[in-house]
């Protein structure tokens, strides 16, 4: 991680971003130098990387990575230029490339400037994840986003670990989004349960009324302090 810290604090980032007018400069002045720093060369990737996608039918992607010395790239990147913000479009032309690579791990939607990296859908295994599991801006980060850089440097990458690490972070997001859910408009099967708990026996209309208006951020937490 000092490596890196090191190489991004003497990288004058500013003089790349200005030099990057259009896509392609941005590919060559940023994201080409932002992977150099990660320990790969041009042996390692390719521009333009055709992709086929039927008979007789190729797409171009931007930039495809090969790591742990395989011949096929695990890690395809869409680049956009310096200027442009990253939008769902951009998304969604990265995320179809998935489809049609098997191979292709772990996806990377890039402005230069602003890293995004995507692995695949826990549901559907041809289907790239809607959300990144790591976001990293050269213009904002602080250690902890070194940390996560660490585990794509060349020499120390593991795709299958960090598929694994993602997919325990989307595991969790999951839950936190189902908890929130369950708890900010509980179903009626939920209050039942609440007021089983309470020692209540038939439980009606009012009754379900009340408890509903009782679960809210208060009740919750006197409930976590009793946890704690």
């Amino acid at each position: 991680s000092r490596k890196i810290k090191k190489s991004l604090e003497e990288w004058d980032i500013k003089k790349a971003i200005d030099n990057s007018k259009n896509e392609t400069q941005t590919r060559d002045y940023l994201i080409e130098s932002f992977f150099n720093i990660l320990g790969y060369d041009k042996y390692d990737y390719n521009h333009e990387y055709s992709l086929e996608i039927e008979k007789g039918k190729v797409k171009k992607v931007d930039m495809a990575i090969r790591v742990e010395g395989r011949r096929s790239p695990d890690i395809l990147i869409e680049c956009k230029k310096a200027t442009q913000n990253l939008t769902d479009s951009h998304y969604q032309q990265l995320a179809g490339y998935y489809n049609f690579h098997k191979d292709s791990k772990i996806g990377i939607l890039t402005n230069g400037i602003i890293y995004k990296f995507f692995c695949r859908s826990l549901s559907n295994r041809n289907e790239l994840h809607k959300d990144p599991f790591i976001e990293f801006n050269l213009n904002d980060y602080d250690s902890n986003d070194i940390e996560k850089l660490v585990t794509f440097y060349k020499t120390n990458i593991v795709v299958n670990q960090i598929l694994h690490d993602a997919e325990e972070i989307y595991f969790l997001d999951n839950f936190n989004n189902g908890l929130f859910k369950t708890l900010h408009k509980p179903e009626r099967d939920f209050i039942k349960l609440v007021y089983t708990n309470m020692g209540g026996g038939k439980m009606m209309d009012k009754t379900t009324e009340r408890i509903y208006s009782l679960i809210n951020s208060i009740s919750l937490s006197e409930v976590v302090e009793k946890i704690r």
